[in-house]
Parts: C-alpha cells; sequence; structure tokens
C-alpha cells in the first residue's frame, strides 16, 4: 500500500462475509497499515486484526517528531520500517508527501497519514492501539526538538507524565534525548521510567535531579549537567562522556565506591576528565598496588553497540576537528579487530592500577589508549612508554605536578599513505596522547 490518503475498502466488498479460509488468505497478503487501518473500522475488526497472524514488530516512539512520531519495525530478517505520522488533514498530508521525494521514495521507510492533531491526546491513543493489536515491546523513545522549533516545557511535561504512567514501560530499553535549552532540564527532573541505554545530546544545561536509574551512560559532552548525585542516582554499570570532574573529584568517586556507599553496579566507567590525570592525587588513601604493564594482562568485554560509540568519540577527540588535522577514516578503524564472544566484544586490559572494595571487589584504573589492546594482540611503544613514566612518578617521593609531556613521535614507514604529511601525522599522534592522559577508565572484575 502507499503511503497516501487513500482508504481501504473504497468498493465495501462485504470481506466479513467471506469464509474463514477466504478471510485468512486476504489477511495475509496485508502489510502493517492495511491492518491497523482494517482494526480502527469497529470492535469487530479489531478483535479479528489482533487475532490475525502478523509479522513480528518493534516500536520506536518519537513524540516530538514533525513527520512521524510512531515507528514499527520488522525483524532483522526482514527489515522495513512502517512510520505512522499524526496530520490534520489528507490536504496537508499530500502537499507534504508530494514535495519531499525522501519519504516519497525510501525504500525501507513507509509512511502513513493517521488524521489528528498533533497533541499527548492523540499520541497516547495512537500508541495504545497499536500496541493493543500487534503487541510489539517498545524498544527506543527519541526525543528531539528539531532544527527549526523549540520545546514547550509543558507539552514536554505532559509527554513525561503519560510515559511515566504507561503501564507497558516499566523500563526502556533505549533512551535519546536531544533537547536544548531549559527544557533539557524539565526533562531530567521529570523522566521516571529506568533505562537501558541513554544516549544524550544536550550542549547547555544545568545541574538538576534525577529519579531513574540508567544502566549505560553514553554520551560525548555531559560537562554541563553530569555531577555526582546524578551519578549515584543513575548508578550505570557503564558510562562514557566527558566531564568536568577533576583529579580531586575522581578520588572521592572512588572512596565512594571503595567504602560501598556508591556506584555498586560498576562495571566499566570510561570519563574524560577537566584535566590532565595525575595518579597520586586520584589514588591518595585508596592503598592501590601498580600492576606491571608487561606482565600483568586481564580480558574484558562490552557490548559491541557501545563499543563502536566509545570508540569513535575517542579516536576523534574535538581538538582534531577543530584544527583540521588528517586523518582518514580507515585508519580510524583499522586498529579494531572486533573479537566476539556471545556476541560481546573482547578486549585486554595491561596493568594498572588494582583497588580492593570493602567486599573484596576489585576494581582497576588507568588509560585506555595506553592500556587497552585488542584481545591477545601486542602493546605498542606508546604504551610501554607511559607506563615506565607513570611508575617513575608513582615510586618518586614528589606529587605528580611534572610539566606538560613533551612526546617525542617517531614516524613509522608507510606513514604517507594514510596522512598528507609527516607533520600531520606528528600533529594527530600528540593530540591523540595527549587526550590519552585526560582519560580515567575504570573495570571492575
Amino acid at each position: 500500500m502507499s503511503s497516501s490518503s487513500t482508504h481501504l475498502n473504497q468498493t465495501r466488498i462485504p470481506l466479513l462475509r467471506f469464509p474463514q479460509v477466504v478471510r485468512n488468505e486476504v489477511f495475509a497478503n496485508w502489510d502493517i497499515f492495511e491492518i491497523y487501518q482494517f482494526s480502527t473500522l469497529s470492535k469487530v475488526t479489531k478483535s479479528i486484526s489482533k487475532n490475525m497472524k502478523k509479522p513480528k514488530t518493534e516500536m520506536s516512539l518519537r513524540p516530538l517528531g514533525k513527520y512521524h512520531q510512531v515507528t514499527l519495525a520488522r525483524d532483522e530478517t526482514n527489515w522495513k520500517q512502517w512510520r505512522f505520522s499524526l496530520c490534520l488533514s489528507s490536504e496537508v498530508w499530500d502537499k507534504f508527501f508530494n514535495e519531499n521525494e525522501y519519504y516519497r521514495l525510501s525504500p525501507s521507510n513507509v509512511y502513513h497519514p493517521v488524521f489528528a492533531r498533533s497533541s499527548i491526546e492523540s499520541f497516547g491513543t495512537l500508541v495504545e492501539h497499536l500496541q493493543d493489536v500487534f503487541a510489539p515491546k517498545i524498544e527506543q523513545i527519541r526525543f528531539v526538538d528539531g532544527l527549526s522549533r523549540q520545546v514547550d516545557e509543558e507539552e514536554l511535561k505532559s509527554y513525561l507524565h503519560w510515559f511515566n504512567g504507561y503501564e507497558k514501560l516499566s523500563k526502556l530499553p533505549e533512551l535519546f534525548v536531544s533537547i536544548q535549552g531549559p527544557a533539557f532540564k524539565v526533562f531530567l527532573e521529570n523522566w521516571k521510567v529506568d533505562v537501558g541505554i541513554m544516549d544524550v545530546e544536550a550542549e547547555n544545561s544545568e545541574l538538576c535531579t534525577v529519579d531513574f536509574k540508567v544502566d549505560h551512560l553514553r554520551r560525548s559532552d555531559c560537562v554541563k549537567w553530569l555531577d555526582f548525585n546524578v551519578l549515584r542516582r543513575f548508578d550505570c554499570v557503564e558510562a562514557s562522556t566527558d566531564t568536568n570532574f577533576s583529579n580531586e573529584d575522581m578520588n572521592l568517586f572512588l572512596k565512594d565506591w571503595k567504602e560501598g556507599r556508591s556506584y555498586n553496579r560498576a562495571y566499566w566507567i570510561d570519563f574524560i576528565i577537566s584535566e590532565r590525570v595525575k595518579w597520586k592525587k586520584i589514588l591518595e588513601g585508596l592503598d592501590a598496588e601498580l600492576r606491571d604493564l608487561r606482565t600483568v594482562r586481564r580480558t574484558f568485554s562490552r557490548d559491541f553497540v557501545l563499543l563502536i560509540y566509545s570508540c569513535s568519540e575517542f579516536l576523534l577527540p574535538a581538538e582534531i576537528k577543530k584544527n583540521n588535522l588528517n586523518f582518514p577514516f580507515q585508519q580510524r578503524v583499522s586498529s579494531l579487530n572486533f573479537r566476539f564472544n556471545d556476541n560481546r566484544q573482547v578486549w585486554d586490559y595491561h596493568g594498572g592500577f588494582d583497588i580492593k572494595r570493602i567486599d573484596g571487589k576489585v576494581a582497576t584504573v588507568g588509560h585506555c589508549y595506553f592500556q587497552v589492546t585488542d584481545q591477545n594482540e601486542p602493546l605498542k611503544p606508546h604504551m610501554l612508554d607511559e607506563y615506565d613514566r607513570v611508575l617513575r612518578v608513582w615510586n618518586s617521593e614528589d606529587n605528580d605536578d611534572e610539566e606538560e609531556i613533551e612526546d617525542v613521535i617517531v614516524v613509522p614507514d608507510g606513514v604517507l599513505d594514510d596522512f598528507e604529511s609527516e607533520q600531520n601525522y606528528i600533529d594527530y599522534e600528540k593530540q591523540h596522547r595527549k587526550r590519552g592522559r585526560y582519560e580515567f577508565m575504570m573495570i571492575v572484575w
């Protein structure tokens, strides 16, 4: 069926009078939208729609969306997305559809209008009806304000209140939020549903309180709104983000973990902090033990989707983008071999500082860039150089307040195959290592 305002059964075929075997044959050839339209005709047709054989689907929601708000997607064996769009009239829809070739010609995204005013009432009614007929699992919700529209805070609160009270949403697998300005604070303070993966794009926001858990927090910049009160309430299993934390802050973070006061679910933490990591400050009073990089190797694994995100953020820091350094895509991903065990990426963690929690659990802290390799891969020269520096400082009586480190970069043969010049390669390596020393990484074994 095409994505137009044409209605079914305009010739009024008496379908319900046909024998069951004939009706089943007709139903088997209907797509998602045809089943939906049939289910809206009466209580009888809705009941029939609920019981007919249908493709398995998953639901994603975009309550602030301009062109579609509800999507049903087929499973991976026959992937297709059926997008429902709340629209005032067939004239508005036809004008929009005819003027936007992308929506008209997309082979995997099929659009269908639902003629109603875009509101929380219409949205809730549509979601509940689709849930009743297709019984899809809600996999993702996206709150995106768009380029041409600022979010109305009261409207946002009405959507959040609806989601918080929706009985079929006890925990959300994935939440994406891209809301700017004061409305983002409104979101954080009013959302109450626990989240599996939370991905956030918010350039500016005030500190605030939250009342929901997050298993996996992934974002490149949470500096403005992420503090330890938020982290304690999130109680993340995994978190990867830029922060405004100092070395002293990270010392308090680790003390809370060590004493069992907070972060008890933590498995993998990867923060870019606001200054170069100085291990003597971070580990003061924690009875940490430095393990030998050359002889101590432990394996850890992470979900693949989170791993790809984290690597892309780490391998292309803001400084490189800002300075337009040449660093082709194939070079960024060439070191990732993607070894898997039970659909999880497997890495080796070399050395690091071990800290023991009061219950006997051990965490290892260090730098991802200087201590993590693909499984069974050899150490690289810059890792050994950094370990020797850290060992020297750790065993000295002086504080770790030395001047900024000046790396000596050796240019390997063949580097011009991927970089425009040797200097571009040197600049990239220096930026990469500098950012690597701002990274705090923790694994709980």
